[in-house]
């Protein structure tokens, strides 16, 4: 979508649809949130390069089709083994 159209070409509008198109295509939350950080990275030296007046990524939001995945927590039982099958080095 976002092809050879210079960086001031593109609203908010744009850029959440580009976005949500991204983040509803699979992509894991950390994925598809990574790209909306890079969009506003990418816009903000826009602005500090005066390549445009006003940021417009500064306000994208995370798509809520982005797959959030199994948080996987060790319970204190298994931190106990965990710590019991390692050398001393490794525990320090």
């Amino acid at each position: 979508m976002l092809g050879n159209r210079p960086v001031s070409e593109f609203n908010r509008n744009d850029l959440q649809a580009f976005s949500d198109e991204k983040g509803g295509t699979g992509l894991s939350f950390s994925r598809a949130d990574h790209k909306r950080r890079d969009l506003k990275q990418i816009y903000e030296m826009a602005v500090s390069e005066v390549l445009i007046q006003w940021n417009p990524a500064k306000l994208l939001v995370t798509p809520s089709e982005a797959q959030v995945g199994e948080r996987l927590v060790m319970n204190l039982e298994e931190v106990r083994r965990c710590l019991l099958d390692i050398d001393l080095r490794e525990k320090l």
